[in-house]
């Protein structure tokens, strides 16, 4: 089972951030508010949300992999596998066979907006269930390239193979691109 979300930034503030209620308060125009979560615009706010949501999920049993520090991973109790967090600043990936033993408490921890059962599209990736078990690919994502690429420089050729046989990609000698270049992918 997929869920996602977005976590809107419930983390406390590190910065000390203060300002003068405006006419949107009421009778409380002027009053000095102190800001005490972080909020989308912040220097620290994503780092704050991020130190939040990685203290919550070691509370709950999760540990960072090895590999990314924004995907996490917890034995399960009830069956043989893993459960499965991955993050992406506050866009959030959950693939667990039982996922309502962990959502009641995540959402008491978290203002989580636009869930997702079974998402087919995540963060520029496909998301299937194949024989009981996730498949994710980045097909559409790279078709797009492709289709972008076509659009400014003309139609590729077919292949059978990801190479032609005579192309030895080790010896390659192209450039590599620019800022500019690289931004267009």
């Amino acid at each position: 089972k997929v869920w996602a979300w977005d976590a809107f930034c419930t983390a406390p503030c590190v910065e000390k951030i203060w300002s003068v209620a405006g006419e949107q308060f009421g009778d409380k125009k002027g009053v000095i508010v102190v800001l005490e979560q972080a909020v989308y615009g912040l220097k620290t706010a994503s780092a704050s949300f991020h130190k939040f949501l990685g203290d919550f999920l070691q509370e709950i049993g999760f540990e960072p992999s090895r590999a990314d520090q924004d995907l996490w991973i917890k034995k399960s109790e009830h069956y043989e596998g893993y459960n499965y967090i991955a993050a992406h600043v506050d866009d959030i990936i959950f693939v667990a066979k039982n996922l309502l033993e962990y959502m009641s408490n995540i959402e008491q921890h978290f203002q989580v907006r636009d869930v997702t059962d079974s998402p087919k599209y995540y963060l520029g990736n496909n998301i299937t269930n194949r024989n009981d078990k996730v498949v994710i690919s980045t097909k559409k994502y790279l078709k797009e390239v492709l289709r972008k690429y076509q659009d400014k420089h003309g139609a590729l050729p077919k292949e059978n193979l990801p190479l032609k046989a005579t192309e030895q990609p080790e010896l390659d000698g192209s450039k590599f691109d620019n800022k500019e270049e690289h931004k267009e992918y």
